[in-house]
């Protein structure tokens, strides 16, 4: 009996330490966490039970002993029923089962609790003879009932199979087959009571494997991570509860960081994450982002309050520190799932950060609409690769003096069978923002080896047809590797072409970038620093990495017309000629426009005044460019 004892003392205290780590640590307020805590009780109380019928049997009055093996048969044999609803949630079955069906799963169990209740007039699962405990004939029924909910379980994991991770999945089998385990030992030799014990460690497991802080918190604000957002949105909208989700997402926390150092970020991040805690449910998705699900019929109005209220500066140490903020309000009454409400918070909070102000969005009809068009426009993006659908046209680029072609550039065009045209401003942001840029520009890329090796662009005096990189591909070593792929493939003179890089990616990643353009260069690839003027290029980003020429964003020629802003500009061209760098001006629309830059010593001259952006056809009319016509591939 002392060894019975002690199985069942180690089920307690088992049992009770994992529920004391449950209820004290961060867990998810959903339908998995009340049935594990159903599970937990459970299993807690079947081993007092337990105990407190092995010291009564054959010294406690009959119906008290018949009372507390009833209750210890009944709660024990609950055990099966509660874990087959636990693993129905888990894989995502129980919210869309119907009463009728749950009453279905629960019939094993109902049957044997039914024969459990009338046992003290039936003697079937057991009776009291002379105050001892004595097993009835139909005992083997709660056996059963235990393996026709293992069989359940496993027909679920079964039909769940990309609902449950591989963790899951091998977690549950290792539960079923401790408890199979336990339940032969038990049925072979009833001295042997471990089902109790084999509970315990089913339970440890369970909150080891799915119930973990670690799997649902973040480790520095202990608030919910990613998957344990998702996880309670997605309960939230398959039960159609209505709540707001607040995005709050911390500006230059890089900065904060660099300057100020990173425990002070840190202490920042506690900080806010206690404040927004405040209003409910909060989740940390990035290192500066936050969300807050707020349940209930508040007013959006006050979640907006909330939301201005929200501190700007944090005293730290001796330091004020601002604390700049992107603050997003959305209803989930106009989503279906989690994964499209995350979508769309993050493509709100972009959006409120391009606006530039410091007002919380409240997302309304029309951002709902402007992100179903962007959808819609990644839809065609994709079409579009797919199909090779991407339109090319090409905008000349003159000797600034003589007018002559010396150049041009290749652009991107799309135009959708459902959209229409897309311009390229929508179509190529949304390409890098949804990891479709790499396809797109080798795509682009391949319809401009082509052209190369079909046409002599050098014999009308072109010297190289440039095409832009995004500031993704430009960092990208696969990307490197295949432009020197598709130049052998299409036997083009690498001096033939020229990639355009913008002045943020130079910014951004001048040590990869710089690594990426030194290597191209040494396979006699140039490169382009396009658009600068919009970034924060230094001097010294620029001469650190290998341009040849530099093309000034259109926006200059318009703010620098007058006399003093020229000059500045004509002292800036200056050092960059001494460099050995030669100098483009785009967006001249006017002689007049023209004429400033050349007085700023510009080389070369791009824009309307001398031709808009061509197709294909037009582009080699326009500049006189022959085809090749012994087919020779156009090399060295």
């Amino acid at each position: 009996m002392g060894y019975i004892v002690n199985y069942e003392i180690s089920a307690f205290i088992i049992s009770i330490i994992t529920m004391t780590y449950f209820l004290l640590c961060p867990r998810l307020k959903n339908r998995q966490s009340v049935l594990f805590f159903a599970i937990g009780i459970i299993v807690t109380v079947i081993p007092v039970l337990n105990i407190s019928a092995i010291f009564i049997d054959g010294k406690g009055q009959d119906i008290f002993i018949t009372a507390v093996n009833m209750c210890y048969q009944l709660m024990l044999h609950m055990l099966p029923c509660v874990m087959a609803f636990y693993i129905l949630e888990l894989t995502g079955k129980l919210t869309g089962l119907k009463y009728r069906y749950i009453i279905t799963v629960a019939v094993p169990y109902l049957t044997v609790a039914a024969l459990i209740c009338t046992t003290p007039l039936t003697d079937l699962i057991f009776f009291i003879k002379d105050g001892y405990y004595i097993s009835g004939q139909l005992m083997i029924v709660v056996y059963i009932s235990y393996i026709l909910y293992a069989a359940l379980c496993v027909i679920i994991l079964l039909s769940s199979a990309g609902s449950v991770t591989v963790k899951q999945k091998y977690t549950v089998i290792a539960l079923i087959v401790i408890q199979l385990v336990a339940l032969s030992i038990q049925f072979n030799n009833n001295e042997y009571q471990v089902i109790d014990f084999s509970a315990a460690l089913s339970l440890i497991i369970m909150y080891i494997a799915m119930q973990s802080p670690s799997e649902i918190s973040d480790p520095l604000t202990k608030s919910y991570n990613y998957s344990a957002l998702v996880s309670i949105l997605t309960e939230y909208i398959n039960r159609k509860k209505h709540f707001y989700v607040l995005g709050y997402s911390v500006n230059e926390l890089r900065h904060v960081n660099e300057v100020y150092g990173e425990l002070c970020g840190n202490e920042l991040l506690l900080h806010m994450s206690r404040t927004l805690g405040s209003a409910g449910e909060l989740a940390r998705i990035y290192g500066n982002e936050f969300y807050v699900i707020i349940k209930g019929d508040i007013p959006v109005n006050k979640i907006y309050e909330f939301a201005e209220s929200l501190p700007k500066t944090l005293h730290i140490k001796n330091y004020e520190i601002p604390i700049g903020s992107t603050r997003v309000v959305l209803d989930s009454v106009h989503f279906q799932s989690s994964e499209v409400l995350i979508e769309f918070m993050e493509f709100t909070i972009r959006e409120s950060k391009e606006r530039g102000d410091d007002k919380t969005l409240i997302a309304d009809q029309e951002l709902i609409r402007k992100y179903y068009r962007r959808q819609q426009v990644k839809a065609a993006v994709t079409r579009a690769v797919s199909d090779n659908l991407i339109n090319m046209v090409y905008q000349p680029i003159v000797d600034a003096y003589t007018g002559e072609v010396v150049a041009a550039e290749a652009l991107a065009r799309l135009t959708d069978p459902v959209l229409g045209p897309v311009s390229p401003t929508e179509f190529i942001a949304v390409a890098e923002q949804s990891g479709l840029i790499l396809e797109l520009g080798k795509c682009v890329r391949e319809k401009v080896w082509k052209l190369l090796s079909e046409y002599d662009i050098r014999g009308a005096g072109i010297n190289h047809i440039s095409v832009n990189l995004s500031s993704i591909e430009c960092v990208q070593k696969t990307v490197m590797e295949d432009i020197l792929r598709e130049a052998k493939c299409y036997g083009v003179d690498h001096r033939l072409i020229a990639f355009e890089v913008t002045e943020t990616a130079a910014v951004a990643s001048k040590e990869i970038l710089a690594f990426n353009l030194n290597m191209m260069k040494t396979k006699g690839f140039e490169f382009h620093l396009d658009d600068y003027g919009t970034g924060y290029s230094s001097m010294s980003s620029l001469i650190s990495l290998p341009f040849s020429v530099i093309k000034f964003d259109k926006s200059i020629i318009k703010l620098a017309m007058e006399p003093q802003r020229g000059d500045l500009v004509k002292h800036t061209i200056g050092p960059m000629h001494g460099y050995g760098v030669k100098i483009v001006i785009e967006g001249i629309e006017t002689e007049t426009q023209a004429e400033k830059g050349r007085s700023w010593g510009v080389d070369y001259i791009q824009g309307y005044l001398y031709s808009e952006p061509l197709p294909k056809d037009a582009f080699l009319e326009y500049a006189c460019i022959k085809k090749i016509a012994d087919k020779q591939l156009q090399t060295v």
